[in-house]
């Protein structure tokens, strides 16, 4: 599932009402962050996981039936859930900064929600991760492909869209349609 992107704009830029605040101004700036960040997660959840399946597939053609320990299996699983690890990570505080600076009060359960969702995904990435739990590591690799498409497809409808429809909202003005 991707994000496609719209350009914000909003009503506040260059008004001669007064409303071209530099709080709008930081406002419109956060929407845009937030708005390229949920782009750039986009991607990134799907190049991971295509990089997951790839090592999957590798390790289990180039593996014993009875499981692999090979250290390339192993390093590049490693690797490469490093890098999920760190971007779930650096991803939360990157929506919750975006939203702050948006000046937006979200719903508080809707809210803590999202942030179990993601708790709950790095709690997720990190099982899946475990080299001590008896799993191959092509099977850990395509675990966690599979639980970043599940998460990814989940959390995307069930959070991130309505939190970026209610920053929207709240934002940017409806456009008055014509009558007729």
């Amino acid at each position: 599932m991707t994000i496609r992107h719209q350009p914000t704009m909003l009503a506040a830029r260059h008004r001669p009402d007064g409303t071209d605040t530099p709080a709008a101004r930081l406002a419109t700036a956060a929407l845009a962050a937030l708005e390229a960040s949920l782009e750039r997660k986009s991607r990134f959840f799907l190049e991971a996981t295509a990089a997951l399946t790839g090592i999957g597939t590798r390790c289990q053609g180039s593996c014993p039936a009875g499981g692999c320990r090979s250290q390339r299996c192993e390093s590049d699983l490693a690797q490469l859930g490093a890098r999920v690890l760190a971007f779930v990570l650096a991803q939360r505080a990157k929506e919750e900064t975006c939203l702050r600076q948006c000046r937006i009060r979200l719903d508080d359960s809707a809210w803590e929600s999202h942030r179990q969702d993601h708790a709950r995904l790095v709690r997720s990435v990190t099982r899946a991760l475990d080299v001590d739990c008896g799993r191959s590591p092509a099977t850990r690799a395509f675990d966690l492909a599979a639980l970043l498409d599940r998460h990814w497809a989940s959390h995307h409808v069930d959070h991130d869209q309505p939190t970026l429809d209610a920053v929207r909202a709240e934002l940017v003005p409806a456009t008055p349609r014509a009558c007729g």
